[in-house]
């Protein structure tokens, strides 16, 4: 009887304080190590979701460029009262135009496909904590077909076929986010590149095809004519 007692007490032995300290310890050391892993992952599955995003937008895009013989998109349009004209932006025209998908009704901010969601994960303090969220991130090359204020709009009607170098010409990426500002901008220039992309800018070409490249060599200038620079925000046929 006495040595039924022993054995049942025997199978009651937990682990001590320095054995459990171990397993924690052990835990901790391999959750420092597949962290930054998970973080990479999580970033990369963002970027692919960002690329996808950009080549619906094209497509949205290329479908008003036909409608509209050829014509690009304008990044941005002036309001003008004499003329008639409202203020604009490309958004804007794929929206009204139904070139999105449900893009009935809504503003821009509220189309998931024109964001991307590695900013807005990046930069949710100030975008996304809204109501209602917003979601745009987007910014078109202003550089290529901007229409000013007092300009007639016909100054912002670049065709496609004015492109010298469409695979080489950036077109829609993501966007840019001004200091102290609570939604990103609709357009992209030399001054003001991609930001909140944890170094590295997704943009679709004008010819359809994505890239990706690091922000810090995004061209800071148009450079000088038939640069690499200058056929990245400009290369027009003038």
């Amino acid at each position: 009887m006495s040595n039924l007692y022993v054995k049942r007490n025997s199978r009651l032995h937990g682990f001590t304080l320095i054995e459990l300290l171990t397993v924690i310890a052990v835990v901790a050391i391999l959750a420092a190590l597949l962290l930054p892993a998970v973080e990479k992952v999580r970033t990369n599955a963002y970027r692919a979701e960002s690329a996808s995003n950009l080549r619906q937008v094209f497509a949205a895009c290329a479908l008003y460029s036909n409608d509209n013989n050829l014509r690009l998109l304008n990044s941005w349009v002036g309001p003008n009262e004499e003329e008639g004209r409202e203020q604009g932006n490309w958004c804007k025209q794929l929206i009204q135009g139904g070139y999105l998908s449900g893009s009935g009704s809504g503003g821009r901010q509220q189309h998931k496909v024109l964001g991307s969601p590695i900013q807005r994960q990046e930069a949710s303090e100030v975008t996304i904590d809204k109501n209602p969220p917003r979601y745009a991130t987007y910014g078109m090359n202003w550089v290529l077909n901007g229409v000013g204020r007092n300009k007639p709009i016909s100054s912002g009607q670049l065709t496609i076929n004015r492109l010298l170098a469409p695979g080489r010409t950036l077109y829609i990426s993501e966007g840019n986010l001004n200091d102290g500002g609570q939604w990103f901008g609709v357009s992209v220039g030399p001054g003001s590149p991609p930001n909140n992309t944890d170094g590295i800018g997704t943009f679709v070409y004008a010819d359809g095809h994505i890239g990706q490249m690091p922000i810090e060599e995004f061209p800071a200038e148009k450079g000088e004519k038939y640069s690499e620079s200058w056929y990245f925000w400009q290369g027009v046929i003038k």
